[in-house]
């Protein structure tokens, strides 16, 4: 059972579609905009009670490059309280040190099962699957969705499916 999720901000919660010059799969109408941190973010608007279900069946911990930011500017606008924030571990790389800080948090603090929602763009290892920590990558497609060469970072709805977690029906653009 799925008791944690590493929470991604930039290509997940906010879809970076817009900065493309495409709003796909998400009409521009259904996008809310919000100003952070000098930053404007392209939020969908079923975004905020789909974070909201999550965090009341799984503990999310922001692993975003926005680290202690992230509870400044982004938990107000999906409406959750502060949150633990992984921070980059001495010596990892700066790709690289979300992997590093992920395995070490599932090795300090235990859980069942974790998923990691980020716009991975490629696949995480075997190291990922013993520690018990899934990924949900936003920028493949889920099942069933037509992309046509297009990025696909907002569809987390469909991506969760499967997981047993118990999230609201919502209307995902197809």
């Amino acid at each position: 059972m799925v008791t944690r999720t590493y929470l991604d901000v930039d290509g997940v919660i906010n879809s970076l579609n817009p900065l493309r010059g495409d709003c796909w799969p998400v009409p521009a109408e259904e996008l809310r905009i919000h100003k952070a941190k000098g930053f404007t973010l392209h939020v969908p608007e079923y975004m905020p009670k789909l974070i909201q279900a999550l965090d009341t069946c799984t503990e999310i911990v922001w692993c975003t490059t926005w680290e202690d930011d992230a509870n400044t500017w982004i938990s107000p606008i999906v409406e959750i309280p502060e949150r633990r924030v992984l921070h980059p571990r001495p010596g990892a790389g700066a790709f690289h040190w979300k992997e590093t800080s992920v395995l070490a948090d599932m090795a300090e603090n235990p859980c069942d099962a974790a998923i990691w929602i980020e716009d991975f763009g490629y696949a995480l290892d075997r190291r990922f699957a013993k520690s018990g920590v899934r990924p949900v990558d936003t920028t493949l497609a889920p099942h069933g969705f037509e992309t046509n060469g297009r990025f696909v970072n907002v569809l987390l709805q469909s991506h969760l499916d499967g997981y047993r977690l118990e999230l609201p029906s919502m209307e995902v653009t197809r």
